[in-house]
Protein backbone atom coordinates (compact mmCIF):
# COMPACT_ATOMS: atom_id res chain seq x y z
CA UNK A 1 0.00 0.00 0.00
CA UNK A 2 2.44 2.97 1.02
CA UNK A 3 4.37 2.09 -2.53
CA UNK A 4 1.02 2.57 -4.21
CA UNK A 5 0.59 5.86 -2.74
CA UNK A 6 4.22 6.95 -3.16
CA UNK A 7 3.29 6.11 -6.97
CA UNK A 8 0.20 8.39 -6.83
CA UNK A 9 2.00 10.87 -4.96
CA UNK A 10 4.88 10.71 -7.93
CA UNK A 11 1.63 10.93 -10.68
CA UNK A 12 0.25 13.87 -9.20
CA UNK A 13 3.58 15.72 -9.05
CA UNK A 14 4.40 14.73 -12.97
CA UNK A 15 0.56 16.22 -13.97
CA UNK A 16 1.67 19.41 -11.79
CA UNK A 17 4.77 19.89 -13.44
CA UNK A 18 3.50 19.11 -16.86
CA UNK A 19 0.31 21.54 -16.25
CA UNK A 20 2.25 24.77 -15.05
CA UNK A 21 4.03 25.66 -18.37
CA UNK A 22 0.86 24.86 -20.02
CA UNK A 23 -1.25 26.78 -17.55
CA UNK A 24 1.46 29.89 -18.38
CA UNK A 25 1.90 29.20 -22.03
CA UNK A 26 -2.49 29.33 -22.06
CA UNK A 27 -2.09 33.03 -20.44
CA UNK A 28 0.90 34.35 -22.72
CA UNK A 29 -1.28 33.28 -25.96
CA UNK A 30 -4.41 34.78 -23.86
CA UNK A 31 -2.09 38.11 -23.82
CA UNK A 32 -0.79 38.12 -27.11
CA UNK A 33 -4.03 37.67 -28.57
CA UNK A 34 -5.35 40.63 -26.43
CA UNK A 35 -2.95 42.78 -27.86
CA UNK A 36 -3.96 41.51 -31.79
CA UNK A 37 -7.66 42.47 -30.82
CA UNK A 38 -6.58 45.86 -28.93
CA UNK A 39 -4.59 46.87 -32.85
CA UNK A 40 -7.48 45.71 -34.56
CA UNK A 41 -9.55 48.30 -32.78
CA UNK A 42 -6.82 50.64 -32.67
CA UNK A 43 -6.69 50.33 -36.38
CA UNK A 44 -10.63 51.37 -36.70
CA UNK A 45 -10.37 54.15 -34.56
CA UNK A 46 -7.53 55.76 -37.31
CA UNK A 47 -10.68 55.09 -39.88
CA UNK A 48 -12.81 57.09 -37.41
CA UNK A 49 -10.49 59.76 -37.16
CA UNK A 50 -9.50 59.84 -40.95
CA UNK A 51 -12.67 59.81 -41.76
CA UNK A 52 -14.34 62.17 -39.59
CA UNK A 53 -11.41 64.59 -40.86
CA UNK A 54 -12.99 63.65 -44.80
CA UNK A 55 -16.55 64.54 -43.91
CA UNK A 56 -15.17 67.96 -41.85
CA UNK A 57 -13.41 68.83 -45.17
CA UNK A 58 -15.76 67.81 -48.28
CA UNK A 59 -19.52 67.78 -45.95
CA UNK A 60 -19.77 63.85 -46.59
CA UNK A 61 -18.44 60.34 -46.20
CA UNK A 62 -16.75 58.78 -49.11
CA UNK A 63 -18.12 57.03 -52.22
CA UNK A 64 -17.68 53.24 -51.83
CA UNK A 65 -15.03 53.08 -54.84
CA UNK A 66 -13.35 55.55 -57.14
CA UNK A 67 -14.40 55.80 -61.03
CA UNK A 68 -12.79 56.52 -64.06
CA UNK A 69 -14.53 59.22 -66.85
CA UNK A 70 -16.44 55.57 -68.57
CA UNK A 71 -18.09 54.94 -64.49
CA UNK A 72 -16.05 51.88 -63.88
CA UNK A 73 -14.68 51.00 -60.67
CA UNK A 74 -11.07 51.36 -60.63
CA UNK A 75 -10.09 51.28 -56.79
CA UNK A 76 -11.56 51.07 -53.50
CA UNK A 77 -12.27 54.15 -50.97
CA UNK A 78 -9.38 52.00 -48.92
CA UNK A 79 -6.82 53.43 -51.31
CA UNK A 80 -7.53 56.82 -51.89
CA UNK A 81 -8.06 56.85 -48.12
CA UNK A 82 -4.56 56.00 -47.48
CA UNK A 83 -3.26 58.75 -49.74
CA UNK A 84 -5.16 61.15 -48.36
CA UNK A 85 -5.13 59.83 -44.63
CA UNK A 86 -1.59 58.19 -44.57
CA UNK A 87 0.08 60.10 -46.67
CA UNK A 88 3.45 59.11 -45.26
CA UNK A 89 2.93 55.31 -45.42
CA UNK A 90 5.83 53.94 -47.84
CA UNK A 91 3.04 52.18 -49.61
CA UNK A 92 1.75 55.72 -51.44
CA UNK A 93 4.59 55.44 -53.74
CA UNK A 94 4.21 52.52 -55.22
CA UNK A 95 0.94 52.97 -55.86
CA UNK A 96 -0.76 54.74 -59.55
CA UNK A 97 -4.38 55.89 -58.72
CA UNK A 98 -4.44 57.24 -62.48
CA UNK A 99 -4.86 53.76 -63.59
CA UNK A 100 -7.26 50.77 -62.37
CA UNK A 101 -5.80 49.18 -59.06
CA UNK A 102 -5.09 45.30 -61.47
CA UNK A 103 -3.37 47.36 -64.00
CA UNK A 104 0.48 45.99 -64.23
CA UNK A 105 1.58 49.68 -62.68
CA UNK A 106 -0.06 48.74 -59.26
CA UNK A 107 1.78 45.07 -59.32
CA UNK A 108 3.97 46.49 -56.38
CA UNK A 109 1.40 47.94 -54.37
CA UNK A 110 -0.45 44.70 -54.73
CA UNK A 111 1.98 42.85 -53.44
CA UNK A 112 2.76 45.12 -50.37
CA UNK A 113 3.93 42.97 -47.62
CA UNK A 114 4.45 45.31 -44.06
CA UNK A 115 6.40 43.67 -41.30
CA UNK A 116 4.48 46.15 -38.98
CA UNK A 117 1.04 47.26 -38.70
CA UNK A 118 -1.04 47.89 -41.88
CA UNK A 119 -4.05 49.55 -42.17
CA UNK A 120 -6.04 46.67 -43.90
CA UNK A 121 -5.84 43.77 -42.38
CA UNK A 122 -6.53 42.45 -38.59
CA UNK A 123 -3.36 41.45 -36.58
CA UNK A 124 -4.81 38.19 -35.84
CA UNK A 125 -6.10 37.20 -39.21
CA UNK A 126 -4.26 36.22 -42.33
CA UNK A 127 -4.32 39.27 -44.54
CA UNK A 128 -0.56 39.85 -44.71
CA UNK A 129 -0.60 36.55 -46.41
CA UNK A 130 -3.63 36.56 -48.73
CA UNK A 131 -3.88 40.64 -49.24
CA UNK A 132 -7.20 40.61 -48.55
CA UNK A 133 -9.14 43.28 -46.45
CA UNK A 134 -10.18 42.74 -42.98
CA UNK A 135 -12.12 46.34 -43.07
CA UNK A 136 -15.19 46.81 -45.21
CA UNK A 137 -18.56 48.96 -46.13
CA UNK A 138 -21.73 47.79 -46.72
CA UNK A 139 -22.64 48.42 -49.63
CA UNK A 140 -26.66 49.19 -50.50
CA UNK A 141 -29.22 52.20 -50.67
CA UNK A 142 -30.12 52.02 -47.04
CA UNK A 143 -26.47 51.71 -45.64
CA UNK A 144 -24.15 54.40 -45.09
CA UNK A 145 -22.57 53.35 -48.54
CA UNK A 146 -24.96 53.67 -51.39
CA UNK A 147 -22.20 53.26 -53.88
CA UNK A 148 -21.52 55.72 -55.69
CA UNK A 149 -22.21 58.81 -54.05
CA UNK A 150 -20.45 60.01 -50.69
CA UNK A 151 -23.49 59.89 -47.56
CA UNK A 152 -24.00 62.87 -45.75
CA UNK A 153 -23.97 62.42 -41.83
CA UNK A 154 -27.30 64.42 -42.30
CA UNK A 155 -28.56 61.55 -44.29
CA UNK A 156 -28.03 58.95 -40.88
CA UNK A 157 -31.37 59.29 -38.79
CA UNK A 158 -31.10 56.26 -36.59
CA UNK A 159 -28.62 56.96 -33.75
CA UNK A 160 -25.08 57.41 -35.13
CA UNK A 161 -23.97 55.21 -32.08
CA UNK A 162 -25.79 52.69 -33.47
CA UNK A 163 -25.03 52.72 -37.15
CA UNK A 164 -22.03 50.33 -38.53
CA UNK A 165 -19.78 52.45 -40.90
CA UNK A 166 -17.27 50.19 -41.48
CA UNK A 167 -16.52 46.91 -39.86
CA UNK A 168 -14.03 44.17 -39.69
CA UNK A 169 -14.65 40.62 -41.33
CA UNK A 170 -12.50 37.24 -41.43
CA UNK A 171 -11.52 35.96 -44.48
CA UNK A 172 -13.07 38.82 -46.80
CA UNK A 173 -11.18 37.54 -50.20
CA UNK A 174 -11.41 41.47 -51.14
CA UNK A 175 -8.00 42.49 -51.84
CA UNK A 176 -7.38 45.97 -50.03
CA UNK A 177 -6.90 47.46 -53.03
CA UNK A 178 -10.05 46.17 -54.73
CA UNK A 179 -13.60 48.54 -55.32
CA UNK A 180 -15.45 45.96 -53.85
CA UNK A 181 -16.72 45.55 -50.35
CA UNK A 182 -20.02 43.69 -49.05
CA UNK A 183 -23.92 44.17 -50.22
CA UNK A 184 -26.11 44.46 -47.18
CA UNK A 185 -28.25 41.20 -48.32
CA UNK A 186 -24.99 39.12 -48.73
CA UNK A 187 -23.55 40.47 -45.03
CA UNK A 188 -27.10 39.78 -43.70
CA UNK A 189 -27.39 36.27 -45.45
CA UNK A 190 -23.53 35.47 -44.26
CA UNK A 191 -23.63 36.76 -40.31
CA UNK A 192 -20.43 38.27 -38.32
CA UNK A 193 -17.16 37.09 -38.82
CA UNK A 194 -13.50 38.19 -37.16
CA UNK A 195 -10.74 36.54 -36.57
CA UNK A 196 -11.83 36.77 -32.66
CA UNK A 197 -13.77 34.04 -30.96
CA UNK A 198 -17.02 36.24 -29.73
CA UNK A 199 -17.19 39.40 -31.39
CA UNK A 200 -16.43 41.69 -34.19
CA UNK A 201 -14.97 45.34 -33.86
CA UNK A 202 -17.00 48.24 -35.86
CA UNK A 203 -16.60 51.61 -36.50
CA UNK A 204 -19.63 53.48 -35.79
CA UNK A 205 -21.39 56.80 -37.33
CA UNK A 206 -20.37 58.75 -34.19
CA UNK A 207 -16.69 57.65 -35.04
CA UNK A 208 -16.56 55.70 -32.09
CA UNK A 209 -15.08 51.53 -31.92
CA UNK A 210 -17.63 49.08 -30.46
CA UNK A 211 -17.53 45.52 -29.66
CA UNK A 212 -20.31 43.58 -31.51
CA UNK A 213 -21.23 40.21 -30.53
CA UNK A 214 -21.26 37.82 -33.52
CA UNK A 215 -24.16 35.92 -33.32
CA UNK A 216 -26.69 38.51 -33.34
CA UNK A 217 -30.32 37.43 -34.69
CA UNK A 218 -31.08 39.06 -38.83
CA UNK A 219 -33.16 41.83 -37.99
CA UNK A 220 -30.86 43.26 -34.59
CA UNK A 221 -28.10 43.57 -37.50
CA UNK A 222 -29.86 45.00 -40.19
CA UNK A 223 -30.55 47.80 -37.92
CA UNK A 224 -26.89 48.64 -37.39
CA UNK A 225 -26.72 48.32 -40.63
CA UNK A 226 -29.00 50.42 -41.96
CA UNK A 227 -29.26 54.54 -41.71
CA UNK A 228 -32.83 55.44 -41.40
CA UNK A 229 -35.31 52.60 -40.35
CA UNK A 230 -36.16 54.12 -36.75
CA UNK A 231 -34.99 51.61 -34.94
CA UNK A 232 -34.92 51.92 -31.55
CA UNK A 233 -31.32 49.32 -30.10
CA UNK A 234 -30.74 48.71 -26.63
CA UNK A 235 -26.79 48.28 -26.71
CA UNK A 236 -27.26 45.32 -24.15
CA UNK A 237 -28.75 42.97 -27.34
CA UNK A 238 -26.00 43.69 -29.70
CA UNK A 239 -22.68 44.90 -27.77
CA UNK A 240 -20.20 42.36 -26.50
CA UNK A 241 -19.15 42.94 -23.25
CA UNK A 242 -16.22 40.26 -21.33
CA UNK A 243 -17.86 40.93 -18.06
Amino acid sequence: MPKIQLSVRRMMAFVAVLALPMALMSLINQGREAARESSCKGQLFQYGFALHNYVEANGHLPSAFVTDNAGTPTHSWRLSFLSSAWAEHPVNALCDLTVPWDHPNNAASRAYDSLGGFFFWCPSGDGRRTKSTSYVAVVGPETAWPDRTGRKLSEITDDPASTILVLEIAHSGIHWMEPKDLALDDLLAAGLSSNHALHINALFADFQVRRVRKNLPRETLRSLLTINGGEQIDPKNWEYSKH
